[in-house]
């Protein structure tokens, strides 16, 4: 097989896989020209070596030993350094980092994320730090260096060569969650506990929300955030022997399971998470740290709507809005009020509620929105009787609203004179 032909790669890997393909996965690990034996115990471990250099001698596949390591406890593969029962960044790519000078160009910036990129999983937060990056090498975007982007870089390589460790994952143990979703942002940390019971971080996700996943409610945005990390965690989380334990802060997610009404969207997340064995444990949000910390970063806050308005009578329409108004209660203690003390529970006058519903359609960032979509808005922290009555009535005051509302009929025709009869 001749070097640099495009398929060499693809060749050479599959002979490999074919050669060692009793043995992949159960003592053996394969990259290209790259073989990672692994075993429990030195006698066990002298066996599985010799099975994989007599099926190599079989093929006719020669090994250099000078590049080889063998009876080794701490080897480097793949840019990971491997101990037992854990796996860091090796030593040599955090000098790598340390070393990366400021970048001038887009391409510059564009390498920077492309090898931090690979390590996204030891660092917590990673997709919200590099949103200043990937600012600038959007298409259409002047590349300009500022205080934020000089943040963000000098942030990421601080975390590298902070050397962070995870844990090694182990099946047998208990797998366990932890999920949070604000704003702009979600998250979640995968952990298993030692055998002394104490937790140890897995991996790491976070990805900032774009779109119109910005507009979604908090409850949705939860709900989000929990599909998202079954989804990066899908080959631990899938088949696992225990339930997986998933905790977040938002009390009225554990009711989804048995809420009677759920949008298509809900629909469609129940529907991929019903391949797992798992449950959902409420945490108060000052238990919940971990997960937390990686959706709230303060820097990368988007603009969104805030009313000083009190917080209206509850809705007794229906058990999952007295639910969701009860989490919404508890998710605001951080702001460290008395909940006796917030008079929440005092009817506003007419004109302030008039006043709400007209602020939160007229924002720029609800971009006047039809009654629907207006009264999900609204919902996430208020709600009283008539409320979409109400709704109705400002929404259909604007002339904005129904000038740019799309049309839904079909086009009109030309029109055509008609004949003036002769006579009556």
């Amino acid at each position: 097989m001749p070097f640099g032909l495009t398929n060499a790669p693809t060749t050479f890997q599959r002979i490999i896989n074919q050669v060692l393909r009793e043995y992949l996965d159960i003592f053996v690990v394969v990259y290209l020209d790259d073989i990672l034996i692994f075993s429990d115990d030195l006698g066990t471990h002298k066996e599985h070596m010799h099975k994989v250099l007599k099926k190599l001698e079989d093929a006719k596949l020669l090994v250099e030993p000078e590049k080889s390591h063998f009876h080794v406890q701490e080897v480097n593969f793949l840019g990971h350094t491997i101990r037992p029962n854990e796996i860091r960044m090796e030593q040599g790519k955090i000098a790598a980092v340390k070393d990366w000078g400021t970048p001038k160009t887009v391409k510059e910036v564009q390498a920077f994320l492309g090898f931090t990129n690979y390590y996204r999983r030891f660092i917590k937060d990673y997709g919200k730090i590099t949103a200043p990056l990937h600012d600038i090498t959007k298409k259409g975007i002047e590349f300009q260096w500022d205080n934020r982007q000089q943040k963000a870089f000098d942030e990421i390589k601080n975390r590298i060569l902070s050397e962070p460790v995870l844990r090694m994952f182990d099946p047998t143990k208990e797998v366990e969650l932890e999920t949070d979703a604000s704003d702009y942002a979600i998250s979640a940390q995968l952990s298993q506990r030692d055998n002394d019971g104490v937790l140890h971080p897995v991996a790491f996700f976070s990805k900032k929300l774009h779109g119109a996943e910005l507009n979604y409610p908090i409850y949705d945005k939860e709900f989000i955030a929990i599909m998202r990390a079954f989804e990066e965690f899908e080959h631990y989380c899938l088949g696992t022997i225990h339930k997986v334990k998933v905790y977040t802060d938002h009390k009225n997610i554990q009711y989804f399971a048995t809420t009677q009404q759920l949008n298509g969207r809900q629909i469609r997340y129940a529907e991929y998470l019903s391949q797992f064995d798992y449950e959902i444990i409420h945490r108060k949000e000052s238990e919940n740290r971990r997960a937390d910390a990686l959706s709230r970063k303060p820097e990368y806050k988007q603009a969104v709507p805030k009313t000083n308005g009190q917080l209206l009578t509850t809705n007794d329409k229906g058990h999952l809005v007295q639910k969701a108004l009860g989490a919404t209660l508890k998710k605001t203690a951080h702001a460290k009020v008395q909940i006796d003390t917030i008079p929440s529970l005092e009817k506003l006058q007419q004109e302030a509620k008039m006043a709400l519903i007209k602020e939160i359609h007229k924002h720029p960032l609800s971009g006047h929105q039809g009654v629907k979509k207006t009264l999900d808005r609204i919902k996430r922290h208020h709600d009283y009787p008539g409320l979409r009555r109400e709704v109705q009535t400002v929404v259909s005051e604007y002339d904005t609203c129904a000038r740019i509302k799309s049309a839904r009929h079909k086009p009109y025709r030309e029109l055509k004179p008609v004949s003036v009869p002769e006579r009556p």
